[in-house]
């Protein structure tokens, strides 16, 4: 399936699995003090896996359930980054999805069924799967967007969680970290449809 979808939209799609508990894999990367858009650009030549002491990024903990809403130590890394007032930058992070019951485990390119699949695609890429969804059920894609974790809270948790195609323009890790061209936006796929995409 993954394969199908790959080669029909001519991108990298990586494979996103969330575990109960820790898989017993071999051959794959334990990566530490590492971004999860790092990680996914990681994945596209070495399988992946996750924890919550792999991560480095506060937003990436915060979306996968791994830090409590509103840790000071994520205030302060958004604050940083998105020079946004208090106010506004709660009212942005409350209206990302996380988790509220975390994963004990995130695998990226391993093996077995993906819950998910992402890729940073072309916008004439991005407007064939738009018509392909449009064909499947007579729906637009609504997406909701914010500049703010791009890849881990509004494709990977979202997409998981929505069970719909998301779509992301990055935030600026992922532009800087997961090699997200300026030419491309991030779009993710759940695993009950994968069998549109595939056809």
């Amino acid at each position: 399936m993954h394969r199908k979808i790959a080669e029909k939209f001519s991108s990298q799609w990586i494979k996103v699995k969330f575990y109960e508990k820790e898989p017993h894999l071999g051959g794959v990367t334990r990566p530490k003090n590492i971004r999860f858009c790092e990680a996914v650009n990681l994945a596209i030549t070495q399988p992946v896996i996750l924890n919550k002491d792999s991560l480095s990024c506060e937003s990436a903990k915060y979306v996968f359930g791994w830090r409590e809403k509103f840790d000071t130590r994520l205030l302060d890394d958004c604050r940083g980054k998105s020079k946004i007032n208090d106010k506004n930058l709660k009212s942005l992070l409350s209206s990302i999805p996380r988790f509220k019951k975390p994963f004990s485990h995130i695998g990226l390119n391993t093996d077995g069924e993906p819950d998910l699949l992402m890729s940073f695609v072309a916008p004439q890429d991005m407007m064939r799967i738009i018509k392909v969804y449009n064909n499947h059920n007579g729906k637009n894609v609504e997406v909701s967007l914010n500049s703010m974790m791009g890849i881990c809270g509004n494709i990977a948790v979202k997409t998981y969680l929505q069970e719909k195609i998301n779509i992301s323009f990055g935030c600026s890790d992922s532009r800087k970290f997961a090699d997200m061209r300026r030419d491309t936006l991030a779009v993710g796929i759940p695993r009950k449809l994968f069998k549109v995409f595939a056809g």
